[in-house]
């Protein structure tokens, strides 16, 4: 999205390249105490200067506060003064920096002229030690997935350069993320003198060992690396390359009563590490999706009790019944299974964020992703009903999932729940469902096959044409204004990959066209899901002279990558542009975090849209493909 320079000191200040001067240069958000320590609450007064913001009648405000690896999210509630907003938080006592976002509650945030917030924290009058460091790792690791604020490696190593410059002993604490932040081929002479200077040094901690590695990574010597993956292991019996050579045995082992037992040593031996959360939780997820494979009921029943089983038997629970009912068999225990995943998921919705909830989400977010999982068990315990012919209770747990909690968001539960009402003669209760799944944008063509048919049924074929055309109208402009919130300017990164055929294929040579660069990978799962949909787009403009498609193949480990490509592109039938990056240097260019990322630039070579994932709608990716199109056609008219 947007290039992130740092502000901070006293409010929020900009740094200068030698970091010989500070200013104040965010007179638009106010902080107090200016200098705030960890522990104090501070006062926020937030006055917005865009104009999609100044006319919002909510501002929504978050605090990410990074206090360790992973920032925590607190929600800034806001009240309205005059032309300011104004709210109030409390900084945990163990926080180190903190940044701000400040949005409408959809898609416009505030990027700061295109910087960001960021605030270091103090003592004494002092910046706190491990403030500039802990501000380093924001910006490397956590800005762009958040805020989608591309980071500046430049700002990120002077911090780094900085904070050890000032507090040498904080250097074996952020020695691992200031190796992560190097770069692999421009920043070699400092991994090599990394490296170096670790490999002397006759005792080194977990922190330093594991930089240490990837320093050797980052440099390809694997045989020096290996050397100290062993060491690791053994030196740190409780650190995280035991954990994962742990799991890789785990992951081995055939016999069930084996794993378990693995697994219940690691989570003994690695009781009370954070980092090992993910390896126990997983490895609890394979277990139960096994139980369930193998059909040990008995022993899944008394899983099922324990906390760290509950949510991956109800998922378990789920995929089973869901595969069950489609396929109509021993409906009468899917229905069991399903009931017992539903009501796990509903007890959840109201209970308080946990440890397993991610940090860096707010109570908000935690709170619709329990839904979302509410959602789609209740649709799978409503269509295993129907399918045994209880239309009462299968609408009431489908109405549920896509109402209640789905609040149509999910095409697929829609049609499923508008089929059900259907079945049942409640054509009626149908129609309303339909209509505002598709004034939401979530129509799928049999969506709108089944409002034609419940609409003409319901109040006859007079006016559906007009109707129709009035919904169409409304979610058009409802997603044109959306992308106008989302359109960006900046010069598009020049370059010539060589496609499929081993033709040379220049961006430049493309200048005039409006322009769709998707980053993709074989191996990825949402880039292959977005794909039919892309296809619908490619197709709508394969004869229009004005528009050209590239798909930049990226991030790919093969061999031979464009035998790879090649293949995949031949298999799936696609009529893709595919150029390659093989080298990967493209995507770097682009600042890309994570695919599928797709850019649209304009026919003078500026990026105008970035968009990023798939939102699992192959009509919604064609149409908002088409819409980003569009409107920059219609600049030039």
């Amino acid at each position: 999205m947007k290039r992130i320079l740092l502000r901070l000191v006293a409010t929020l200040l900009v740094l200068t390249p030698g970091f010989s001067k500070a200013q104040f240069d965010a007179p638009n958000l106010r902080i107090t105490p200016a200098r705030p320590q960890p522990g104090q609450s501070v006062q926020v007064v937030y006055t917005p200067t865009e104009a999609k913001l100044v006319a919002s009648p909510l501002i929504e405000a978050t605090a990410y506060v990074l206090s360790s690896k992973n920032p925590l999210a607190l929600t800034i509630p806001l009240s309205k003064k005059d032309k300011h907003w104004e709210g109030a938080f409390v900084l945990p006592k163990t926080a180190l920096v903190v940044a701000f976002d400040f949005s409408n509650g959809r898609k416009v945030h505030d990027t700061n002229a295109e910087q960001g917030y960021l605030q270091l924290l103090y003592t004494n009058d002092q910046v706190l030690p491990g403030s500039r460091a802990a501000a380093a790792v924001w910006l490397n690791e956590w800005a762009d997935n958040i805020l989608e604020l591309e980071p500046n490696p430049e700002t990120i190593h002077r911090l780094f350069e900085k904070e050890f410059q000032e507090n040498p002993a904080t250097k074996p604490r952020f020695i691992f993320p200031y190796v992560y932040s190097l770069n692999n081929r421009t920043d070699q002479a400092l991994l090599k003198s990394e490296a170096a200077r670790l490999a002397r040094q006759p005792k080194l901690t977990e922190d330093e060992m594991k930089a240490l590695i990837l320093a050797y990574q980052k440099l390809e010597q694997p045989q020096e690396a290996q050397n100290y993956e062993t060491k690791i292991r053994t030196a740190f019996p409780k650190g995280t390359a035991a954990l994962r050579s742990i799991y890789k045995t785990f992951s081995e082992e055939k016999d069930l009563t084996k794993k378990r037992a693995i697994w219940g040593k690691a989570k003994q031996q690695f009781a009370g590490v954070p980092e090992a959360n993910f390896y126990i939780s997983y490895m609890a997820s394979q277990l139960a999706t096994a139980y369930v494979g193998k059909g040990q009921w008995e022993v899944l029943k008394t899983l099922e009790k324990q906390p760290d089983f509950a949510a991956p038997i109800a998922t378990a629970y789920n995929s089973y019944a869901w595969e069950k009912a489609e396929a109509g068999e021993n409906l009468p225990q899917a229905e069991r299974l399903s009931l017992k995943a539903s009501e796990w998921a509903k007890n959840q919705l109201d209970k308080p964020r946990s440890g397993t909830d991610e940090s860096y989400l707010t109570d908000a977010a935690i709170r619709k992703n329990r839904e979302n999982t509410y959602a789609y068990y209740a649709d799978t315990y409503g269509f295993i009903l129907m399918k045994q012919g209880r239309l009462e209770p299968a609408l009431e747990a489908m109405k549920q999932a896509a109402v209640t909690y789905g609040k149509y968001e999910e095409p697929d539960i829609t049609q499923r729940y508008v089929e059900a009402l259907v079945q049942a003669g409640q054509s009626a209760q149908a129609l309303p469902v339909l209509e505002a799944a598709l004034r939401k944008g979530k129509g799928t063509p049999k969506i709108e096959e089944l409002f034609k048919q419940v609409y003409t049924q319901e109040k006859g074929v007079a006016d559906y044409d007009t109707h129709w055309a009035g919904i169409k109208k409304e979610v058009a402009d409802r997603v044109k204004a959306t992308l106008q919130e989302m359109m960006i300017r900046k010069p598009a990164p020049a370059f010539t990959l060589t496609d499929l055929e081993g033709k040379p294929v220049s961006l430049a040579s493309l200048q005039g066209k409006i322009v769709v660069v998707d980053f993709w990978a074989t191996w990825c799962g949402p880039c292959i899901a977005s794909f039919p949909g892309m296809q619908k787009a490619v197709t709508r403009y394969e004869n229009d002279p004005d528009v050209a498609f590239l798909f930049v193949n990226t991030w790919q480990k093969e061999a031979d990558k464009q035998k790879n490509a090649a293949d995949f592109i031949a298999k799936n039938k696609y009529n893709f542009r595919v150029v390659l990056d093989d080298t990967d240097e493209v995507v770097t260019r682009f600042k890309v975090s994570g695919i599928p990322t797709k850019f649209v630039l304009d026919r003078k070579g500026q990026i105008r849209f970035k968009s990023s994932g798939f939102t699992g709608n192959a009509e919604a990716t064609a149409e908002e493909v088409s819409q980003m199109v569009e409107m920059l056609r219609e600049e030039t008219k």
